[in-house]
């Protein structure tokens, strides 16, 4: 996986995560919520320094890998629903 692939893909799931939870969260569904919010904060970790320290191509990179993990994070989520 090329740097900037891995660099989308790792906002695209932080973000993901983060339309899960805010989703789990107003449903009041505190386990999912739990999970999510786990999974949120570890991929977190990974991202911090390699965003902090890029440059503005690094960051136009990860906020388009965000944006996409937040709606297919609130499809996801929403599709999880009718299971939970």
């Amino acid at each position: 996986m090329t740097p900037k692939l891995k660099l989308f893909s790792s906002g695209a799931l932080q973000v993901f995560f983060v339309a899960m939870n805010v989703t789990f969260l107003a449903k009041e569904m505190i386990i999912p919520a739990a999970l999510s919010s786990f999974a949120l904060s570890y991929c977190w970790s990974w991202n911090v320094r390699s965003v902090a320290f890029g440059d503005h191509l690094d960051r136009f990179i990860y906020a388009g890998g965000a944006a996409t993990g937040g709606v297919i994070g609130y499809y996801c989520s929403h599709f999880m629903l009718h299971f939970l």
